[in-house]
This record gives C-alpha cells, structure tokens and sequence, in this order.
C-alpha cells in the first residue's frame, strides 16, 4: 500500500514503488498542476473573489471554532489528559476496532469538535510514541468527521431550514465511521499499539506555549488549504459552466473538491431528494480540500492512503443510503423547501427527542452486535484444544 511521507522532495510517494511507478506519479502531478495553473490564469477574476471568500471563512469562521479546539487537543495529550478520557472507552475499543485507549481519545475528539481535530490529537499521540503509525493510519480513517456545530446549525439551520436534518447528518456520519472502523478492523486486523499510556504531569506554562505554537501551525496548513481550495473551485465553475451540466452534477464536482461550497449548491437545488442525498454523501466524503489538510497535519508521517480514500468513499455512500432511508421513517427531519428556508422551523420536543434516542440505539445497537460476534467468535474452542 502507498504511504505518505514528505521526508523526501515528493509529497505522494510509494516507498516501493518501481520507477515507472515513480515516473507516472510525477508526470499525473505535473500535469494536474499545469491543469491548476491554466484554470486560475483564464479565471483570474473569479479565482480571486472566491479566495476573498476563503480569506473571509478563515477569518470568520475556521479560525475561531479551529484554533481553540486545537490548543485543547494538544494540551490535553502534553498533560495526559487525553488518556484520561480514552480510558473510559479502553476496553470496547481494543474489543472492536483494535484501538487503544489513547487513540480512542483522538476519535471522541474528532466526534466532538469535527476534523482536523481527531486527526491532530492522533498525531500528536504518534509523534509522542503513544501509537505507532499503524494505528495512526487507521484512526485518520474514523476520526475524521464534520463537526457537530457546522452540521446542526450551518447545513442544517442554515441552508435547509431544519436543525433535525443537521442532527441526522451528524449521527449518520459517527455510525459511519464506527462501521468504517469494524471493516477496518475485520479486514485488516491489527492489535492495539503495545506501547504503554504515557502519563505525563499536569500542563505546565512550556506545555501550553508548546500548544498554541503547534495548533498556530496546524491551523497555518488549514487555511492555507481553504484558500487554494476556493481560488481553484471558483476557477473550475467559470469552466464547467460552458458545459451542458445539471446542477446536480455541478454541485457533486465542487463539493468532491471543498464539501462546504459543495453543499450549499446542493441546498439551492430544486429537487430536495437530490439535494439531501449530495449533501449526506458530501459530508461522509469531505472534500478532497479537507483530505489535504489532513494528510497535510501527518508530515513526516508514514501512513496508508487507499485506505482513508477507500474508506471515505465508503462512508460518503454509506450516510447517502442512511439519509434516504431514514427520513423514510422520520419525515419530520427532512429539509425544508428552499422557498420556506427563511423561516422558522416548527418541531414538536417529543419528536425531536425520540429522533436523538432511536440514531443513539441504532449507534449502541451496531456495538452489541459486534461485540457479541466477537464474543462469539473468542469462545468457540480451536482445534486441538
């Protein structure tokens, strides 16, 4: 399997790759940067408003719910602390996913506060030697998700005009990367790291400057990844709109490369079966703006690429199936036509409430079955015993 690594001059390389390997890995890069480069000279215009509109989402959106989260990431594997709270969940995650109870506290860190911060607490955890890059590598693959904030009140609220569709996207996309990471599991079996929890002192003043200086870091690469990002999309729409496209089909291009822009375009469609099934699979696959920003924290890193691809594809596919599905059931969580966005959404407690109670079942269910197959699968005696 590939690996990334930039201790050498390309950022994508196969450790053992065969030249010719080698070779076409630098002529499809080569390639898609002249490619980069022909779209943003056409469409300087439009390159540059839409980067104005990056710097504008960093500013004023990105920074403020990153940075904070980030500090208290990295503080919190410094001090120990972050062991502290994977503790609680040691024993199902060794059970099910092979992971141990540090990087459990990088994946509730991805659920709770959304990427990158799953992804910067497990590297942190990996450069400290509490993981090794095996672990590392199929962490990035399940911690990985939007935050609870962006998808309740922006997607949500905002764009489809009903915080409970927000909240079925959220649970969707924790269910997905749970069964992403019993796939994992299954087919790739691996032990928990054998290295033993590093309990390190409280946070002292070195370790909290030692913090801000790493997120400022981490949240420099993700910025700077927003902008080229937008710059690019915004170049590629005054392209694809010489092209017979639906919207549909448009709204699917930019969100596989930045899922934000990707999901508002879905929001505007007329047709809401589409528009709720893009931006379920939108938000399961993230964008590749996102993936970059990810592997972009691994530095130096030598970790699995098909893997993540493949199993952010998977999720994408798995939380559009979800969605259709269960808005079957719940209709009530579905959006809101676009004409009636503006206004206020009128829910009754109790449904809202039994919504919340059957995705956690459905969660805590998937986690009984796995764990009474494996059960299962641990009593049933060897041969020769």
């Amino acid at each position: 399997m590939s690996e990334f690594t930039t201790s050498e001059p390309a950022y994508f390389r196969a450790t053992s790759a065969s030249p010719r390997a080698k070779t076409v890995q630098r002529l499809s890069t080569a390639m898609a940067g002249f490619l980069c480069l022909f779209l943003i000279l056409r469409h300087s215009d439009a390159a540059i408003a839409h980067m104005k509109q990056g710097l504008s989402l960093c500013a004023g959106t990105v920074i403020p719910s990153l940075f904070p989260f980030m500090v208290i990431a990295e503080l919190l594997v410094c001090s120990g602390g972050g062991e502290l709270l994977g503790g609680l969940f040691e024993k199902p995650f060794k059970r099910l996913f092979g992971i141990s109870g540090a990087g459990a506290s990088a994946v509730l860190m991805g659920w709770i506060c959304g990427f990158p911060i799953g992804t910067k607490t497990a590297v942190s955890l990996c450069r400290r030697g509490v993981i090794t890059s095996d672990e590392l590598s199929d962490l990035i693959c399940c911690c990985n998700i939007p935050s609870s904030a962006f998808l309740i009140n922006a997607v949500g609220v905002s764009l489809f005009g009903n915080r409970r569709f927000g909240l079925l996207l959220y649970l969707i996309c924790i269910l997905s990367s749970l069964i992403t990471a019993v796939i994992l599991h299954r087919i790739h079996p691996r032990p928990a790291s054998p290295h033993p929890l590093i309990r390190m002192s409280t946070a002292s003043t070195g370790a909290l400057i030692q913090s801000v200086t790493s997120a400022a870091t981490a949240m420099l690469y993700v910025c700077a990844y927003i902008l080229f990002f937008s710059a690019l999309s915004g170049a590629l729409g005054e392209l694809l709109c010489h092209l017979p496209l639906g919207q549909s089909a448009m709204a699917l291009i930019f969100g596989i490369l930045e899922m934000s822009g990707g999901i508002m375009q879905a929001s505007a469609l007329s047709d809401p079966i589409a528009a709720r099934q893009i931006a379920a699979f939108l938000c399961g696959w993230s964008g590749i703006s996102v993936h970059m920003q990810i592997l972009s924290l691994c530095t130096g890193l030598q970790i699995r690429i098909k893997p993540y691809l493949i199993c952010k594809i998977l999720q994408g596919i798995f939380c559009a199936l979800s969605s259709c599905l269960l808005l079957r059931f719940f209709p009530s969580a579905a959006p809101v036509p676009s004409l009636q966005s503006a206004l206020p959404v009128v829910s009754t407690p109790l449904a809202f409430y039994l919504l919340c109670i059957l995705n956690l079942s459905l969660i805590l269910l998937v986690f009984g079955i796995v764990k009474r197959a494996y059960t299962q699968k641990k009593a049933v005696p060897q041969k020769g015993d």
